[in-house]
C-alpha cells in the first residue's frame, strides 16, 4: 500500500513515487510477460495485493496503475496537461493518424469537445435498442455452438463493437 493511502494523488510527492509498491521481478523484462499473457488478471491481482497505485516495470520503463476514481479523474480530466502518452504512441500515429487516442494538448482537447456531444447521456440512451439487439444476436450465435466450443472472446467483442457502431451510424444517418 502506498505510504500516502487516502491522500489524493495531487498531493503525492516525487519521493513518494519512488516508494510506490508493485511486483518485483528478477527478469529483465519485469512484468511484461504477465501483462502480455493476462493483462486484466495481472492488474486485478496487483490492485488486490498492492492497493490503488501500483508500479509495473517492463524492461527499463515503469508504468503505473491507478485504480481509485479520484486518481483517474486527476490524471485524465483535471490535470491531463501534465501527463503525456509517451513514445509508444508515436508508432501508432502513422497508422491511426492524430485522433483522440494518439493526439495530445490543445488539438486533443478540440477533438474531444467535438466528439463529446455524441456521448451525452440522452444520446447513448437512444442506442440501447441497437446495443441490446446486437448483444442478443451474438448470444444467439453462441447458443447455437456445440458444447465446449472455444470462443475467441476478443474477436467476438471486436465484432460486436463494429456491429454496434455500424448500426448506430446507420440509424443516425437514416434519421436525417
Amino acid at each position: 500500500m502506498l505510504p500516502t493511502a487516502g491522500r489524493p494523488i495531487a498531493t503525492i510527492t516525487t519521493a513518494m513515487i519512488k516508494r510506490v509498491p508493485g511486483p518485483r521481478r528478477l527478469s529483465p523484462f519485469g512484468s511484461l510477460p504477465e501483462l502480455r499473457g493476462d493483462p486484466l488478471g495481472t492488474f486485478l491481482r496487483a490492485r488486490a495485493e498492492y492497493g490503488d497505485v501500483v508500479k509495473f516495470r517492463a524492461g527499463i520503463w515503469h508504468s503505473y496503475l491507478l485504480s481509485h476514481p479520484d486518481d483517474v479523474r486527476h490524471v485524465l480530466q483535471d490535470n491531463n496537461q501534465n501527463y503525456h502518452k509517451g513514445f509508444t504512441y508515436e508508432y501508432l500515429k502513422p497508422v491511426l493518424g492524430l485522433g483522440l487516442l494518439t493526439n495530445e494538448g490543445e488539438s486533443w482537447l478540440r477533438q474531444r469537445r467535438l466528439a463529446q456531444p455524441a456521448f451525452h447521456r440522452q444520446r447513448l440512451a437512444g442506442l440501447t435498442d441497437v446495443i441490446t439487439g446486437s448483444v442478443e444476436r451474438m448470444l444467439g450465435r453462441w447458443r447455437g455452438l456445440p458444447d465446449r466450443r472455444v470462443v475467441d472472446v476478443a474477436a467476438e467483442m471486436t465484432g460486436l463493437t463494429m456491429e454496434i457502431v455500424t448500426r448506430a451510424c446507420s440509424a443516425a444517418t437514416s434519421r436525417r
